[in-house]
């Protein structure tokens, strides 16, 4: 077995953003592009005209908020619309946007048998393959942890920076200090982890395949676990 092909089989076939992907490629690629000049578009009017108080800075935040929160309700509408498109017992509740995760893991195990059967490749050997895909993580773990480290590195540096800034515009009165501390903290770190962890996982995604490799493992054991018992 190569398992270059099978991880990428696994990340076209087995996940339900690969399905979305093959259903929509053109959204898959587009929307992200589409959210992220929303975001940029702000921001160069923001230095253009030279705003720099205090509203500007929330009105920013805001339209950041829900730019990503937008971008995150329409790749969950994609993803649905997928599932349902295959087969409606894949959804549950269509004002939600809410999936059947039972019934799509049963399809995904489906699959997988239908792989190992054409490649002729006995259902017996996945403990074996288990053992390799771990071997590979391992291999594929350190980069990740650096990668992982950076990006934790930006993350924090970018919030520092915000409520330095956030402060300078505050003042210096300890009142104001404190109430827009417990009204705006939660709100910047939820779009700047939010921001960071999207450009993660589509780094991760594009350039490793550490996070693809455990889940295919984690696919792997699911099955073995749930698999019939006359084999």
């Amino acid at each position: 077995m190569n398992l270059s092909d099978f991880i990428t089989f696994y990340k076209e076939n087995l996940t339900t953003r690969g399905l979305m992907k093959k259903k929509y490629k053109v959204h898959y690629y587009v929307i992200p592009i589409i959210y992220l000049l929303i975001a940029i578009i702000p921001i160069g009017v923001k230095y253009m005209f030279g705003l720099d108080n205090f509203y500007s800075y929330i009105i920013f935040a805001i339209i950041i908020l829900f730019d990503v929160l937008l971008f995150i309700f329409s790749t969950r509408k994609l993803i649905f619309n997928t599932m349902k498109k295959m087969d409606e017992k894949f959804v549950v509740e269509k004002k939600c946007y809410s999936l059947n995760r039972q019934e799509i893991k049963k399809y995904f195990f489906s699959e997988l048998e239908k792989y190992f059967s054409n490649k002729k490749i006995p259902l017996s050997k996945i403990k074996d393959i288990i053992v390799i895909l771990n071997k590979k993580s391992e291999k594929e773990k350190a980069p990740f942890i650096i990668s992982s480290s950076i990006f934790s590195a930006i993350a924090l540096v970018i919030f520092s920076s915000a409520c330095n800034r956030f402060y300078e515009l505050v003042g210096n009165n300890p009142l104001d200090i404190i109430a827009y501390t417990i009204l705006f903290t939660p709100f910047i770190c939820y779009i700047v982890t939010d921001l960071i962890c999207s450009i993660r996982g589509i780094y991760f995604n594009l350039f490793t395949n550490y996070l693809s490799i455990n889940g295919l493992i984690d696919l792997l054991e699911e099955y073995e676990i749930n698999k019939p018992t006359k084999e």
